[in-house]
């Protein structure tokens, strides 16, 4: 519904095409946008998953079985698996925190051999680009890296670095 990833996607387009896969980007309206993912009524749509530190029952509305032909629910890829079903759920009922991974990891493998999605891009760190007139609390949550995993409104300014470099 807007056409901020095409410039991305073109690459992708004209692999499909070099295939012999007829492909091209629609743009529709928000409206019609939110229609058709709701009725699941379309080929690709770009969507990002995240999951927090410890995956749990947020694993069945993504991935589960029984959203799978749900009017509006977020299994998008129609994630219809009996073996998909059980790994979520020994997830779920993991005793211990090496338990738990095994799961997510057999989960994971068998995701990724369905084939429900493309992946786009991924980069195991984040950047930005400041100048160092800012201070922060000295105790940052663990997976606190700027600008996603933190508040910015934690941040104050701090004239003494400002004056270092000329502010």
């Amino acid at each position: 519904d807007e056409p901020t990833l095409n410039r991305h996607l073109q690459g992708y387009i004209k692999n499909l095409n070099a295939l012999g896969i007829q492909s091209a980007i629609r743009i529709v309206d928000s409206t019609q946008y939110q229609r058709r993912v709701e009725d699941f009524d379309f080929d690709l749509v770009s969507r990002r998953y995240s999951s927090s530190e410890t995956p749990s029952e947020g694993l069945k509305a993504i991935f589960g079985s029984e959203n799978a032909n749900s009017r509006a629910s977020r299994n998008l890829a129609g994630v219809n698996s009996k073996v998909v079903d059980a790994l979520i759920q020994h997830a779920i009922d993991a005793s211990s925190r090496a338990e738990l991974i095994v799961a997510v990891k057999a989960l994971d493998r068998v995701l990724r051999a369905g084939r429900y999605w493309v992946p786009a891009w991924y980069s195991g760190k984040n950047r930005i680009a400041y100048w160092d007139v800012f201070a922060r609390p000295g105790n940052v949550p663990r997976y606190a890296s700027p600008p996603s995993g933190w508040a910015v409104s934690t941040w104050w300014y701090n004239m003494e670095k400002a004056k270092k470099i000329g502010l």
